[in-house]
């Protein structure tokens, strides 16, 4: 019994002897690792130090009243305080002369002081500034950092600094905010009562326009639901905080509050604007039911009418055609005893319109005739011509191209026989060109033509060439606009038009599920750009039909490099987007080793990150080789930069530095000062990004 007993201790023994081994080895590995990381640091900090002289002999080159001085003093400043390298930020700033300038950077100083957690420094730096203004400035961006630090006691502390009785009780109000949506309702009260005091104190001042902020208050002591007397006097608010207040629940879209807002006002004008804001917001949430509701609230008949207008086009915007019949059943009886004169014109094509879209075709033709009735009323024929125009666009689209061609005819013959002074051809060449494009929208080819053979400049006839063209690919007469084309006296005109004839085909080709058509007319487009916006169209219906292969094939058959590289770079940015990686690489695969290709790989491995996928990021970006002749030395800084911040992003920060610190030695061979400056700040910027 004695024997087992001392195996038993001896085991035991053993047992923590083993323990104390692993827990001192994991001690040690810890201390070691955090050595190891604090070195890390150390040296990422230094590399940042040691790019900040190159900075500054770059601010040096500029005048003070550079921007880009600036702009490289703020980067210096940055590096400094990410550093704790404080006692340096003076120097940086008295390169300086102008005063104003100055406060600017103290300005940064002061935000970079903020996101770095120095809210003392910052505070000490405020208090020292010359000009009440900048004070004031600064105090709002100290007690907003600690707002967003969740610090709201300290940031109505801070608030007290401020001069400008405006500026504070905006600032008080957002604290009271905070406060309220916290839950600390009486802390909220307390400052909104401050705020409102404020408000009372700052009504003499001219500049102090208060209803916004009255209303803001109201509005916030309404959402705590807390009665306290110190609000007393916001018992009868005027109407316009009200109006303010009614704008404040809309746009929340807490209607039934908005609702009971509009009760109280009195005066007519708020009171109307109010309704036609809510019945408007109503229609565009689909409670078509309740904007009609509201219509029937407005006294005026032309304001009544012209709502009703706005619910019926958003009802047939947000493709709710049903809604359209019942909008137009409250406008019938309205429009019985509207007057017939050229002030309604605008209404009467505007309700035209919407019988129309319901497919009331006769209902449209009576509208349109009543304002077709009031050409021969205007005496300007400017405005003449724009009215027939419109009223032959209403025809067509309902149907009747006969009456629209009558009055397009009607329209040239007014145009021709008008007597236009030299400043206003252009006004005539402008109706000319309209003229015509309607006239090819309608199918008359040949009477657009001969209107556009009287245009002497290109600009005139473009669109109505665009028109003519348009109008051939919709009804398929791709053969009649080459020929049409062919025939023009116009050289400078027909390399565009051939081009947009190829392209108005392919998106026709593409509606209609004819893709290789496409392709095939895709082919003949010479111009690069155009070539390539046609393809990346038609490789976009390929990817989202998933034809993989197909689109692989169309790209092959690319002839010019450049090209070809463009629609598999769009091909694999599009498996990124669409999560697709597998797919995505397999296009990849297809591009030559080129920063073209390292971009994707990298833009793939940061969408794994942005995923969490940390290991398949790192997996792929041990795949990137990076040689010195893939590019030239900055484009070769600038992918060296971002491989490193994606490293980093995926926790692999020692592999970063190594990466960046490459980046770094690359950056330092560029002889131009500036060139090689703004390689470098990115480069110092993530030193700092690996320290935190």
């Amino acid at each position: 019994m004695k024997s087992s007993q001392s195996t038993t201790i001896a085991c035991l023994s053993l047992i923590l002897s083993l323990s104390n081994i692993n827990i001192i080895t994991a001690a040690n590995t810890a201390v070691a690792q955090s050595t190891i990381t604090q070195k890390y640091q150390i040296d990422y900090k230094a590399q940042a130090l040691s790019i900040v002289p190159q900075i500054l002999e770059a601010a040096n080159q500029l005048e003070d009243e550079n921007y880009s001085k600036h702009e490289l003093l703020r980067k210096v400043i940055r590096i400094y305080i990410a550093t704790g390298e404080y006692n340096k930020i003076d120097g940086v700033i008295n390169r300086i002369s102008s005063q104003e300038i100055k406060s600017r950077l103290w300005h940064n100083v002061i935000v970079e002081y903020g996101i770095s957690g120095e809210l003392q420094r910052a505070l000490a730096i405020a208090k020292n500034l010359p000009n009440i203004d900048a004070k004031d400035y600064a105090f709002q961006t100290i007690a907003e950092q600690y707002l967003s630090n969740n610090d709201y006691n300290q940031a109505v502390k801070i608030a007290e600094n401020i001069q400008n009785k405006k500026t504070k009780a905006y600032l008080l109000l957002n604290i009271a905010t905070n406060y309220a949506v916290s839950g600390n309702k009486k802390a909220a009260l307390d400052v909104l009562a401050q705020t409102f005091y404020l408000v009372q104190r700052g009504e003499s001042e001219d500049s102090f326009s208060n209803e916004d902020l009255l209303a803001q208050i109201l509005f916030q002591y309404q959402e705590i639901g807390i009665s306290d007397s110190r609000f007393q006097a916001l018992a009868n608010p005027s109407d316009i905080v009200l109006y303010t207040l009614f704008n404040i629940y809309a746009n929340d879209q807490k209607y039934n509050q908005a609702l009971a807002i509009i009760n109280q006002i009195k005066e007519p004008d708020y009171k109307t604007s109010t309704l036609r804001s809510i019945a408007d917001s109503f229609a565009y949430a689909d409670k078509y039911d309740q904007a009609l509701n509201i219509v029937n609230q407005i006294d005026g008949l032309s304001e009544k009418l012209s709502l009703l207008l706005k619910i019926g086009e958003v009802a047939w915007i947000q493709d709710q055609k049903d809604q359209i019949p019942v909008v137009l059943s409250q406008i019938q009886p309205i429009i019985q005893n509207l007057t017939i004169d050229v002030n309604n014109i605008s209404i009467f094509s505007r309700i035209a319109n919407l019988y129309s879209q319901v497919g009331n075709k006769d209902k449209a033709l009576e509208i349109i005739a009543k304002s077709e009735s009031l050409i021969g009323k205007y005496d300007n024929p400017y405005n003449r011509i724009q009215h027939i125009l419109e009223l032959a666009r209403q025809y067509r689209e309902i149907g009747d191209k006969n009456k629209s061609i009558l009055l397009l005819s009607q329209a040239e013959t007014l145009v021709n026989t008008s007597k236009f002074n030299d400043d206003e051809l252009p006004s005539k060449a402008y109706f000319l060109s309209s003229i015509a494009s309607e006239y090819a929208t309608n199918g008359e080819y040949e009477k657009a033509i001969q209107l556009v053979n009287t245009l002497e400049n290109s600009e005139d006839r473009y669109p109505a060439l665009l028109a003519i063209i348009v109008g051939y690919a919709t009804n398929d007469g791709y053969n009649q606009a080459l020929e049409f084309i062919d025939n023009l006296n116009y050289e400078e005109d027909k390399e565009y038009l051939l081009e947009y004839t190829r392209i108005a085909y392919i998106y026709n080709y593409v509606e209609a599920g004819e893709l290789d058509k496409a392709v095939e007319a895709a082919n003949q487009i010479k111009k690069p750009a155009n070539k390539i916006q046609a393809l990346i169209f038609i490789l976009n219906e390929y990817v989202e039909k998933e034809q993989d292969n197909r689109a692989i094939e169309i790209v092959n058959a690319i002839r010019e490099p450049e090209i070809r590289l463009d629609a598999l770079n769009y091909i694999a940015s599009k498996y990124i987007y669409k999560k697709q990686y597998d797919k995505a690489l397999n296009v990849i695969n297809y591009i030559p080793i080129s920063t073209n290709k390292i971009s994707l790989l990298l833009d793939m491995a940061k969408a794994y990150n942005q995923d969490e996928k940390y290991d398949d990021a790192i997996k792929l970006l041990d795949t990137i080789q990076i040689s010195d002749d893939l590019a030239d030395t900055p484009k070769l800084v600038e992918t060296l930069t971002k491989l490193s911040n994606i490293y980093a992003d995926a926790n692999e920060k020692t592999k970063s530095g190594e990466i960046l610190t490459q980046a770094l030695t690359k950056a330092n061979t560029i002889t131009n000062t500036q060139n090689r400056v703004l390689l470098l700040i990115p480069i110092a910027e993530q030193f700092i990004n690996l320290t935190k």
